[in-house]
Parts: C-alpha cells; structure tokens; sequence
C-alpha cells in the first residue's frame, strides 16, 4: 500500500510534487500563512 506523500508522488508527477514541497514548506514558514490559504482557496473571479 503507497503512503499518503508516494500516492501523490505519482499522481503529481516528480516535478509537479517536488515544487508542491517547496510551496508547503514556504507556506509553513510564512507569517501570514493563514492569509495566503485564504487566498488560494477563493475561487477566480472576472472583475
């Protein structure tokens, strides 16, 4: 059975998942984390 990071690992693809990493880790790392996930979660909207 694939563990929760190889089961994305392979659906992402290697590049897709090692950037996926370095945006967590910088998400995590940020002040204003909380902010930033509010933001990626809205949904695009046309002005």
């Amino acid at each position: 059975m694939l563990t929760t990071e190889e089961s994305f690992r392979r659906r992402l693809g290697e590049d897709t998942y090692r950037r996926a990493q370095e945006t967590r880790a910088w998400l995590d790392a940020h002040p204003r984390r909380s902010e930033l996930f509010a933001y990626l979660q809205l949904k695009h909207r046309r002005d």
